[in-house]
């Protein structure tokens, strides 16, 4: 026997409208008039038998009346009886037990297990009450893309090995997928027959959890049976974020560590300790305040002067939940680079010095550049000293050092080249021949054209290559190169089939400003102009000295910094290895290790199961530039059960948005709109013979 439901149960308050021709009836109810005559015994007996005739049809009309406004009321609120598939005791089940194995399931209550060995404990305990007749199903319900090995995704009636299976689990650190459980469970019982089917979910009902899974995901689904884990009053804090910086307002070998916690309980926490650890060494300490389901950041200062690779993580102290208690990072920091700048027109008035402005850039407080200076016609160190070189306005080399640069360059380094007065076209594209973007015509007014007629009132440097490294950064923050005027420029050669450079910025009336050339693995940027205020007023513009900090850097092979992006569990990413195409070996933080194959420098790696730092090696050699740190999910830090109301509606969403209602359920409206055609018509039968 089904349940009685109403679809809309709102319309059974017009219930109380059966009391209104209950008090019409009490108000006008018709009385027998007394007749105060003798003799009238007779008409007495007459009027005794019409006023019989007269209740009985009046009663009758009010019970048809209220019986009528009561169908009404129900019919409007379309009650049905519920009847679902497979519910006689004597049908056998298959059911498909989804077991949340995500990494929330970790939580280990004081002096209690952890809730997911709670959760094998009840699944264990299901699956041994269940019949002989009944079929079972194991699903996981965390996210991963391989196929886990101790799934049972097919029915079997063999219970004892499922439950074997279930003795082997181990709580994972992926995230939450219970959608994708849900589905996968719908398409095992899609085709099933002669059985009752059942999803049973087992899981701690974490807010993350649902917050995906809507009415849509659960349309076509069987009922789902839900059997909460939960730890009363859940308390957690983690570590969802670090961030590294260069510090230059505190020293130029100084790095920034920003460290983000949050608190996910309703509990202030005080003083909660906080360690900072680079290589395996703890580098500092502190302590965080945290308000209730407050965030905070802890921010530490730390000297890096040695140039390499850096691993490490922060850490928290510890709660129920203690993996997210550790955020793991790999950061790459380089001494600051050296820069030789060679002065080629040196002046006693110290503004008007070739590289007055180019030291005031690079000698910044805040630059990460160290800065040796030498006049052209001193004694030079070996350009395999430094990083990056400029050549401001000098006039020659001596050709043994000229060949060291260009060995120099070829290795890495990088070049700049500037004009002036000292400059002569002949003698670079003799001296510098090997090193030059394109060979020097002449040196020409900016009023002239190309070809050195026309005159014009005023030239400025105009179109620029905004994605190149050297202007990236400044153009993307808005700054507008086109504004310093120009004097005096280098003309150059126009531009040969077989010609590599390539022209990153010029001036307003075509001629280049600014070129490259790369050569082996160094690059050469020539500017047709001077460093100084002789031919340009570009040193005195506000964005001369960032974008020369900008070129620096790009000569120099790049940012002295780089902090490796990191991944969450079991994602997959793509490495570009370079060399002999041999096996790569990776090294997991537990101590595990698989190999990875290319028949190109293209590796996939397809993820790490645990948190922690993941370091390769190749034939033998580690791989310094690729640990890749790998973390839980934050989301997966937010404990807090999803609201009670919230979680019975669950169980029963399958039902109102699949359609099973209209498939296994009696609909009792249309039967009682029967009912109220014959009311009426016996209404008018009392009206027409009574």
């Amino acid at each position: 026997m089904g349940a009685l439901s109403f679809l809309q149960p709102a319309y059974l308050f017009a219930l109380f409208a059966v009391a209104v021709p209950i008090i019409i009836h009490l108000i006008h109810r018709r009385r027998a008039v007394r007749w105060r005559f003798a003799a009238m015994e007779f008409l007495l007996r007459s009027q005794r038998r019409v006023e019989r005739r007269l209740r009985l049809k009046q009663i009758l009309l009010l019970l048809l009346r209220c019986l009528l406004l009561a169908l009404l009321a129900f019919i409007f609120a379309k009650p049905f009886l519920k009847k679902a598939r497979g519910t006689s005791p004597s049908t056998p089940r298959a059911i498909v037990l989804i077991l949340d194995d995500s990494f929330s399931m970790q939580y280990t209550p004081k002096g209690k297990q952890s809730l997911f060995q709670q959760a094998k404990a009840r699944a264990t305990k299901l699956i041994k009450n269940l019949r002989g007749e009944d079929q079972i199903a194991l699903l996981h319900g965390s996210k991963t893309n391989r196929t886990p090995k101790l799934e049972q995704n097919e029915l079997t009636f063999d219970k004892q090995s499922t439950i074997n299976k279930l003795d082997q689990w181990k709580v994972s650190y992926r995230e939450t997928d219970l959608e994708r459980a849900l589905k996968r469970a719908e398409a095992i019982l899609r085709k099933l027959k002669g059985f009752q089917p059942q999803i049973v979910l087992v899981s701690d009902f974490a807010r993350h959890a649902f917050d995906a899974v809507k009415v849509n995901a659960l349309k076509g689904l069987p009922p789902i049976e839900l059997l909460p884990i939960r730890a009363p009053s859940p308390q957690n804090c983690a570590i969802t974020q670090v961030k590294t910086a260069p510090a230059s307002f505190a020293s130029p070998d100084a790095y920034r560590f920003v460290v983000t916690v949050r608190n996910f309980s309703a509990r202030r926490i005080n003083n909660l300790p906080i360690q900072l650890f680079l290589n395996n060494r703890p580098r500092t300490r502190g302590t965080v305040k945290l308000a209730p389901f407050g965030t905070t950041e802890k921010t530490f200062v730390i000297q890096l002067p040695r140039t390499g690779q850096y691993v490490g993580y922060a850490q928290i102290g510890k709660d129920p939940l203690e993996t997210d208690n550790k955020r793991y990072f790999t950061l790459y920091a380089r001494q600051r680079p050296k820069v030789l700048v060679i002065n080629g027109s040196p002046r006693t008035i110290t503004y008007l010095d070739e590289v007055f402005y180019l030291e005031r850039a690079l000698r910044d407080p805040r630059s990460p550049f160290r800065v040796d200076v030498h006049l052209a016609s001193s004694t030079l160190p070996p350009p395999s000293k430094y990083e990056a070189i400029f050549l401001a306005n000098v006039e020659r080399l001596p050709k043994t050092w000229i060949a060291q640069l260009h060995r120099f360059v070829r290795k890495g380094g990088g070049l700049f080249i500037s004009m002036g007065d000292q400059t002569d076209a002949k003698t670079y594209n003799t001296l510098f021949h090997t090193l030059l973007p394109r060979p020097l015509r002449n040196a020409a007014l900016a009023a002239q054209r190309p070809d050195g007629t026309g005159v014009a009132i005023n030239r400025y440097f105009g179109e620029i290559n905004g994605t190149h490294p050297v202007f990236r950064r400044l153009y993307r923050d808005g700054i507008v190169f086109q504004t310093a005027r120009i004097s005096k420029l280098m003309l150059v050669q126009t531009r040969k089939s077989k010609d590599t450079s390539n022209s990153l910025w010029r001036y307003s009336h075509g001629p280049p400003a600014l070129l490259e050339r790369k050569i082996g693995k160094g690059r050469v940027l020539l500017l047709t102009t001077t460093l100084d205020r002789d031919w340009t007023d570009l040193p005195i513009r506000p964005y001369f000295q960032p974008w020369l900090q900008e070129v620096t850097t790009y000569l120099a092979g790049g940012e002295r910094f780089r902090q490796g992006k990191p991944l969450s569990i079991e994602q997959p990413t793509t490495l570009i290895i370079k060399g002999e195409k041999e096996p790569v070996k990776v090294k997991a933080p537990l101590g595990k290790s698989l190999w990875m194959r290319s028949s190109t420098n293209r590796y996939r790696f397809p993820g790490g199961d645990y948190p922690g730092v993941y370091r390769f090696s190749k034939g033998g050699k580690p791989l310094p530039n690729l640990p890749i740190a790998v973390n839980v999910s934050a989301d997966e830090s937010d404990i807090a059960p999803i609201p009670n109301d919230q979680l019975k509606n669950i169980g029963t969403l399958s039902l109102k948005a699949s359609g099973y209602l209209n498939q296994e359920s009696s609909r009792l409206w249309p039967t009682l709109l029967f009912f109220l055609c014959l009311i009426f018509f016996a209404e008018a039968a009392v009206l027409r013979f009574l």
